[in-house]
């Protein structure tokens, strides 16, 4: 597996952790509308007249800019937990256990975010709804979040640049129940595989 070039590491973190908060006086709280382009990935079961599970992802579209790679020598952004995504938080809701990436992930909701350690590897990060929502924690502060189970991300082959983010859930074509979870940004991609367990749910 070859090192995600440090390019990717600045241009995801300003696309997936920035955009302009509203500003306020003091420490008043007001609420703030809010519409954004989003897309969603899933894959389901279905026989017959009936489903055995399914697993969706629901995530922001940021626009890619090509003036992202001119923060490539910041160097600061290790370590650090990112958005994945744009504006509320990129959630996977299953019904069905899955393993990804090695890591096993029972039946329920995940919030996601995207880290690249100080190595140059990306780690993929499933976190307790739970825990975000006692916190309060808005999707802008995914680098304040704790724990979570880790995947490490593969490097895929570069392609065409991708305009808007894109999430997406692939099946191999066949019925062996494997996918892989691929994230197309940019120039860049990102995939770990998917195991579905259906029979467990």
């Amino acid at each position: 597996m070859r090192t995600i070039h440090i390019a990717l590491m600045a241009s995801l973190v300003l696309a997936f952790s920035s955009f302009d908060l509203p500003a306020q006086q003091g420490n008043a709280q007001k609420s703030v509308p809010e519409k954004s382009q989003r897309g969603n990935t899933r894959i389901f079961y279905w026989g017959g007249n009936k489903s055995i599970g399914q697993l969706n992802i629901d995530y922001g579209q940021p626009v890619w800019k090509d003036s992202y790679q001119e923060q490539v020598d910041s160097g600061k952004l290790d370590n650090r937990r990112w958005r994945l995504g744009q504006n509320a938080w990129t959630a996977l809701d299953t019904n069905i256990p899955l393993t990804i990436g090695g890591q096993k992930l029972e039946v329920g909701l995940y919030y996601m975010t995207l880290e690249r350690n100080s190595d140059g590897e990306f780690w993929l990060y499933f976190l307790d709804p739970k825990e975000i929502r006692k916190r309060k924690l808005d999707a802008f502060h995914a680098h304040m979040s704790k724990g979570g189970k880790e995947v490490l991300m593969e490097e895929d082959e570069m392609g065409e640049s991708t305009k808007l983010l894109e999430i997406e859930l692939v099946t191999s074509g066949k019925q062996d129940r494997r996918a892989n979870i691929e994230i197309r940004y940019g120039p860049y991609r990102l995939k770990a595989p998917v195991v579905m367990h259906p029979e467990e749910s």
